[in-house]
């Protein structure tokens, strides 16, 4: 499904990897490692950046599938929401920096210079009061959101193997969204002290309706609080088909801009048809502490 031998570290990084993570059912099919080993350390985001530019959601996708070709329809899609005013941007800094929206990464690993056999999980906190982001925060784990596993060359984590429920804020003063992603990535620079990358994955059809219905409804509530924002000229431009002056969630969702945005862009079983939505976006975190289930 995925050519991940060609995804994974460049070929004079991968001929530093142990045996485990070059080996699988075939050439271009690793298998993740088994850690079993490492020390705990602790961090909370910082920010999530998203891509303005389609220069940008080139610099924050990933190859998901193996053509050479960076993908990442859905952070394009964001960047083109930033051009009629609906700036998620500001909405995500405002949470995080609020500390309304807590993000937790504890990564297990023997060495953050090299190490072959990694774990990376991403958790969910409880609300605070604004961080203070010099490594002596102290948090509460809420929840699960995602797990991965992979090696870190050169203080470069480079986790393939991953799920993730990207937790993201589209509008200011409503619960973020939640983009469940599979097959997904982690690419970033870690020291003891804090991490920056970026992590992507792709939203599988049968998740993409569900997601895209909750987004519309989301908007449409923005839509009605801010009647003079321009994302809402636009919206009824666009969406109020019948011209009742009152956009319903059917109409956004089935529009026929809509279902282009947001159709599925890759191919990843090899039938006939795209059935994933690629999605790639850039974060950043700092040291912190906290107590994470599981661990010892």
């Amino acid at each position: 499904m995925r050519a991940l031998a060609s995804l994974a570290l460049p070929l004079l990084a991968a001929a530093t990897l142990p045996a485990c993570l070059l080996e699988g059912d075939g050439p271009d099919e690793p298998v993740p490692p088994d850690v079993t080993s490492g020390t705990y350390r602790h961090y909370a985001q910082s920010s999530w950046t998203l891509p303005a530019t389609s220069e940008d959601a080139r610099r924050y996708g990933f190859d998901f599938d193996g053509d050479r070709t960076i993908d990442n329809q859905a952070g394009a899609v964001i960047a083109a929401l930033d051009n009629i005013g609906l700036d998620v941007q500001t909405a995500s800094d405002t949470a995080i920096t609020a500390g309304e929206l807590v993000i937790l990464h504890s990564v297990r690993a023997d060495e953050l210079t090299d190490d072959g056999s990694v774990s990376w999980r991403v958790l969910s906190g409880r609300p605070t009061t604004p961080p203070r982001w010099d490594g002596t925060d102290d948090f509460i784990v809420a929840g699960e959101d995602g797990s991965f596993v992979g090696p870190i060359v050169r203080q470069n984590a480079r986790l393939d193997w991953g799920v993730i429920n990207v937790t993201l804020p589209f509008f200011p003063d409503q619960a973020p969204t939640i983009l469940p992603l599979a097959d997904a990535r982690i690419d970033a620079r870690i020291t003891d002290d804090g991490c920056e990358g970026t992590i992507g994955g792709v939203m599988l059809a049968a998740d993409i309706d569900v997601t895209l219905r909750r987004f519309a409804a989301q908007a449409i509530t923005h839509i009605e609080r801010h009647p003079e924002h321009e994302l809402a000229r636009v919206a009824y431009q666009v969406f109020d088909t019948n011209r009742d002056g009152v956009i319903t969630v059917a109409e956004m969702v089935s529009n026929s801009i809509t279902q282009s945005l947001f159709s599925p862009d890759l191919d990843l079983d090899g039938r006939a048809g795209n059935d994933a939505l690629s999605f790639g976006l850039g974060f950043s975190c700092e040291a912190a502490r906290f107590s994470a289930p599981g661990e010892i």
